[in-house]
């Protein structure tokens, strides 16, 4: 499943780099798609907790998730 989170903080390729490269490394994400026009991480992910993981994630990097996609 493929989940579409509107993220803080995302300013420039070099921290599109940051949460691709870490998210990345998660246990159950099978791609990130990061797009700065739009301050967005796009997971391709196996389940609820692999999400929810990438978000505790997003936050201890500095890119929290706004609203209503907040863990």
């Amino acid at each position: 499943m493929t989940t579409t989170l509107k993220v803080q903080n995302i300013k420039c390729q070099g921290c599109a780099h940051t949460i691709t490269t870490n998210l990345s490394g998660l246990n159950g994400v099978e791609a990130v798609s990061v797009t700065t026009d739009s301050q967005s991480v796009a997971i391709q992910h196996k389940n609820e907790n692999v999400l929810a993981e990438a978000k505790k994630m997003l936050v201890s990097l500095g890119y929290p998730v706004n609203g209503d996609n907040a863990p």
